[in-house]
């Protein structure tokens, strides 16, 4: 699946903190995807959970805004900034509760 072919590509000498022009990284892609395994493999290769695309956007919030509690788990306990805030002073808090996203609250 995603997180073989993750695995593979950092293993081939893929930079995990890599961003597009906007700033979005692949640990981003993965946490708005709720891909938990490939967020664990991204961060195990050396992805910087604090990472912000342009908008302030981090993986936190994007994981919390779309309810997947595993990434949200798995960020935080790399050390994921709960208090950051997008350029709009939105908190990854408050994107779980607007969404009703009870377990990453």
């Amino acid at each position: 699946g995603f997180t073989d072919c993750v695995k593979a590509l950092l293993d081939a000498g893929a930079d995990a903190e890599q961003a597009e022009e906007d700033g979005w990284t692949a640990l981003m892609l993965a946490a708005d995807k709720g891909f938990t395994d490939c967020v664990k493999a991204l961060l195990d290769a050396g992805a910087d959970a604090e990472q912000a695309e342009e908008d302030g956007w981090t993986a936190l919030m994007l994981a919390a805004k779309n309810g997947s509690a595993d990434c949200v788990k798995t960020l935080l306990d790399a050390g994921a900034d709960t208090d950051k805030t997008k350029r709009d002073g939105w908190t990854a808090l408050m994107f779980a509760a607007q969404n009703g996203s009870a377990d990453c609250v």
